[in-house]
């Protein structure tokens, strides 16, 4: 899964993780999900998708679509999904 956004991607890149314009994947239940606050969020999408889901972190949605013509964007609020 892809997530972008300024205040997470910059999060990612404090911590070094970034690569570019995306961080590389990011499995969940480490301390890089844990340090970067998903870690509860990649735990419950892996619950309901019977898998674990993990993620790449990306600057911006352009960066994300460069990356891969076959995205779909799902606009999120910060309440949650």
């Amino acid at each position: 899964m892809a997530l972008s956004g300024g205040d997470i991607f910059a999060k990612a890149s404090e911590l070094g993780l970034t690569k570019g314009d995306r961080t590389g994947p990011i499995e969940v239940n480490t301390e890089l999900a844990r340090s970067l606050g998903i870690n509860d969020l990649l735990k419950a999408l892996s619950d309901r998708m019977g898998r674990k889901v993990n993620v790449m972190i990306f600057e911006d949605a352009a960066a994300v679509k460069a990356k891969s013509a076959n995205s779909y964007r799902i606009p999120t609020t910060k309440d949650g999904f």
